[in-house]
């Protein structure tokens, strides 16, 4: 079997060239310090920072400026670590977007810990990691660990986001991190920002919203794992006067002082919540406060909740290879299966992602709860889907490994017949054995597969590029259909 070995450079320098135009701006090597690399950056460049801590002026309160550029890591967050060495004395946090900044203003790749917000009321104060002020970027793939918004004001102990404004808070670990309110993340005044695929686990809160604080706001919040969170009120939620769309979480082991260890809504929030898991929180799953209502559909809560689809019964969490909160499934090898499994709205779309400990996507019917962003994401894109006998089919490939971890790996490909039925010669390409670096992908990876001669007209074949362990366990692939035509002319 072929091994091919992707080391973590030349990985990014795939993804950088992708824009030929751009231009790539190297922390320390040619630019001191991360903001003296924005500094020198025009909308379209990318800032890279290569491994190391980062400390001091110029590497925390880092501003982007209102430039819509890419500002990213070598080698992911286990990497380059921008410890911000803050105090109540001394405060200081990762990054500070308030100049209007877009979607294409994108932080990736970075551990931010050590941050401290404070600034004495009235004043709101906060993000001991990153604050939004009227912006909207995109905040992904980073760990935001062991940061603090403190005081009475003291807000969003890792992400503070203000204003009528989308930022996209994606695939971010927010773990250890402390506030008054929001110990993850606090939005407010009309923020509607779309928190997805997030881990939100063991922030605490003097008061409301041991994970995410809503005020006043609307965020679309999807496919999160919110765990071992705590606070006075609102373990995992807290919503005032917020109307949030909460699809597709796994809310568990949250703990409160008060009322509503998974979630508490009050002050007019009207929150719809669909395929959720809310399953051992304490001491209650759902709280309602003055003037507020929630629909709940689709979702397994602890000691149960009126609405369709929903069910009251042990989701049978079991490890796996990113943490504890999988389903337990026959096909990946456990004795029983979850109630959660297959029992999603079934018009919902299907998340990116798996509940399974062997790594497979979920497919219809959706599954209930978080989804684990699959270790690979496979795209195929062909050069043509209308091909004569006796050419080649030509495409490309690109895996992305989602994880904080180097990923190893085989990919192959197979090809189906006009019937549905698989090929004879199938593996039709491989398998080959990738090695791949945390947080980051093999982009335009060229194949081919030759048609035969005697292959009969029609449509629709089938190719699909596998990836796992060949042949029997499939952690993602993706396919694409083809048709075999006469030649030119004939």
């Amino acid at each position: 079997m072929r091994r091919l070995v992707v080391m973590l450079c030349a990985v990014q320098m795939l993804v950088l060239q992708e824009n030929a135009l751009a231009a790539v701006l190297r922390v320390p090597s040619e630019y001191p310090t991360i903001q003296a690399g924005i500094y020198s950056a025009v909308d379209g460049d990318t800032v890279l920072v290569a491994d190391g801590t980062y400390t001091g002026e110029g590497n925390r309160d880092v501003d982007f400026n209102g430039k819509a550029i890419l500002v990213t890591s070598e080698n992911g967050p286990e990497a380059v670590i921008i410890d911000c060495q803050a105090s109540q004395l001394d405060p200081h946090r990762g990054f500070h977007f308030h100049s209007a900044e877009g979607s294409s203003s994108v932080l990736r790749g970075f551990t931010i810990t050590n941050g401290y917000a404070y600034r004495p009321p009235p004043e709101d104060f906060g993000g001991g990691a990153v604050f939004c002020d009227h912006a909207a970027p995109t905040i992904e793939r980073n760990r935001m660990v062991e940061n603090a918004a403190v005081g009475e004001e003291g807000l969003g102990g890792g992400i503070y986001c203000r204003g009528s404004v989308s930022p996209s808070i994606k695939h971010n670990t927010i773990a250890q991190n402390t506030a008054n309110r929001g110990g993850a993340i606090f939005c407010r005044l009309d923020c509607s920002a779309t928190i997805e695929g997030n881990v939100i686990v063991a922030n605490a809160v003097d008061v409301y919203g041991g994970g995410i604080y809503c005020s006043s706001s609307s965020p679309t919040i999807v496919d999160n794992l919110i765990a071992n969170n705590t606070a006075e009120y609102g373990g995992g939620l807290f919503c005032f006067m917020s109307s949030p769309e909460i699809v597709g979480n796994t809310i568990t082991r949250n703990t409160v002082i008060e009322d509503g260890g998974g979630a508490f809504f009050t002050a007019s929030s009207t929150p719809t919540i669909a395929n959720c898991i809310l399953w051992a929180d304490v001491p209650s799953e759902i709280a309602l406060g003055i003037y507020s209502d929630v629909t709940v559909t689709y979702s397994d809560v602890q000691g149960g909740w009126p609405g369709e689809g929903n069910i009251d019964a042990n989701p049978l969490f079991v490890s796996g290879p990113l943490w504890d909160w999988y389903l337990s499934q026959t096909v990946a090898g456990q004795p029983e299966e979850s109630p959660c499994v297959d029992t999603g709205n079934p018009e919902s779309v299907i998340p990116r992602g798996t509940t399974r400990t062997d790594g497979v996507w979920d497919v219809w019917r959706t599954d209930m709860g978080f989804h684990y962003a699959s270790f690979l994401a496979v795209q195929v894109i062909p050069d043509t889907t209308h091909i004569p006998p006796g050419q080649d089919l030509r495409f490309a490939v690109d895996l992305i490994n989602f994880t904080d971890s180097t990923l190893i790996f085989e990919a192959w490909a197979d090809g189906y017949l006009l019937s549905g039925n698989p090929y004879a010669g199938n593996p039709v390409i491989g398998p080959v054995e990738f090695v791949v670096g945390s947080n980051y992908g093999v982009y335009g990876v060229r194949q081919r597969v030759h048609i035969p001669e005697v292959a009969p007209y029609g449509s629709p074949y089938r190719l699909c590029v596998r990836t796992g362990a060949h042949p029997g366990s499939i952690w993602a692939e993706g396919c694409f259909e083809f048709a075999i035509v006469p030649p030119p002319f004939e």
